[in-house]
């Protein structure tokens, strides 16, 4: 069997959950016994050409027009010529694109098998996006001319979306809510072609012992004594991190003589806008923003923990950070957004927020706190690896073609 997989703008080292869904599920082909194949674009000219990435060969296309956007014709046009081309003169059984914006559909002929995997409905996070930047907005340059385009940007990517959907013969979802969400977007997509997957979990989150803990702990310059809750995000309003520093800061008011911390992994626009809240409730003490760290970093970071938390308010299509936790036996506070409670029910559902507020996140802060002694010794590794293997993931996809 032969896969090409299309992913403009693939980070094969970084670039979030959908990139690691990629890289993941490219690893588990191969290990299959599945020539995998993966098209991406770059706007530098000496990256072109074809490289072998672990068994998985990588084609590099020149592109101006880089990255995974709607508004990028010519990576779309490039990519579209590029996997025709290969099916002329290799041919391959599925071609499997992760963004809808990397193909010109309709140049697509019908023998073409395409399974589109969809990790989150684009046009509603941009709808989202668009809304939550109405509501907060902050006058300057950069929020301007992204409140200019937003408009043209939703409506060409709900199009796009549509089209891909439409022509695609199964559509790969990692939850039932991303299933509902579409079922609500485009009521007009045939459901039976949808088919709701899993994500798996990579071998090198694991956890480590109480010695080993202790060393990160020293590592990182972190107080053995100190409670420390932990997340991983992009930071951007629907990830629900103003609500989580909020609810630090009634933490802080309700136990001000207990030793504990909360540690931000991730890079993006509201970096300045948490800080700024940070100095406000005065939690330089308590809160950290550590920026962008590297995939060994963050691997450290959930086995020195003692809680991860994931505060998203909106738009959570399978949250991969929650499986990576649990699989170094974190315990997880979870608000019930997206497809949270789909995997907060299998583990630990008391932790589950009642709502997405900061007053909901802060009782479940202060709830882990004083019932720390509970979790100390949680066991998730085992029922995350039965649960959530790459195997039975690449298994189950397989068997649709």
């Amino acid at each position: 069997m032969k896969w090409v997989i299309i992913a403009p703008g693939y980070q094969p080292c970084g670039g979030g959950g959908n990139w690691a869904y990629v890289r993941e599920f490219s690893k588990a082909l191969i290990q299959n016994g599945v020539e995998t194949h993966l098209i991406t674009v770059t706007n530098k000219p000496d990256l072109m050409g074809i490289e072998n990435l672990d068994g998985m060969k990588v084609h590099h296309i020149y592109s101006k027009d880089t990255g995974a956007g709607p508004l990028r014709p010519e990576s779309r046009k490039k990519i579209t010529e590029y996997a025709l081309k290969l099916h002329a003169t290799e041919g391959f059984d599925v071609l499997n694109p992760h963004v809808a914006f990397s193909l010109e559909y309709k140049r697509i002929p019908k023998d073409i098998r395409i399974f589109h995997t969809l990790h989150a409905v684009i046009s509603y996070e941009y709808s989202h996006g668009c809304w939550k930047m109405i509501t907060s907005f902050v006058l300057n340059k950069k929020n301007i001319s992204q409140f200019l385009i937003y408009p043209i940007k939703i409506i060409v990517c709900y199009w796009l979306e549509r089209i891909a959907l439409q022509r695609a013969n199964k559509i790969i979802v990692m939850s039932r809510y991303v299933k509902g969400t579409i079922t609500r977007f485009f009521p007009k997509i045939n459901t039976e072609k949808i088919f709701v997957s899993r994500i798996g979990v990579d071998p090198k989150f694991k956890p480590v012992s109480l010695e080993a803990k202790a060393a990160l702990r020293r590592k990182y310059h972190i107080d053995q004594n100190q409670t420390v809750f932990f997340t991983a995000r992009r930071l951007a309003y629907r990830m629900g991190l103003l609500n989580l520093i909020d609810a630090m800061a009634m933490l802080v008011r309700k136990y001000p003589n207990e030793k504990y911390c909360l540690l931000i992994a991730g890079k993006g626009f509201l970096m300045s806008k948490l800080q700024r809240m940070i100095q406000k409730h005065g939690l330089r003490d308590y809160v950290k923003l550590l920026g962008f760290i590297s995939d060994e970093a963050l691997v450290e970071y959930y086995q020195l923990s003692d809680c991860f938390v994931l505060p998203t308010e909106e738009l959570e299509g399978f949250g991969i950070v929650s499986l990576e936790a649990m699989a170094c036996n974190l315990a997880e506070i979870a608000t019930p957004a997206g497809a949270n409670p789909e995997i907060l029910e299998k583990f630990h559902p008391e932790l589950m927020t009642r709502n997405v507020s900061a007053e909901a996140l802060y009782e479940k802060l202060s709830f882990f706190i004083s019932e720390k002694s509970r979790y100390s010794s949680v066991e998730n590794y085992d029922k995350v690896w039965r649960l959530y293997n790459w195997k039975a993931v690449v298994d189950e996809i397989k068997a649709l073609v």
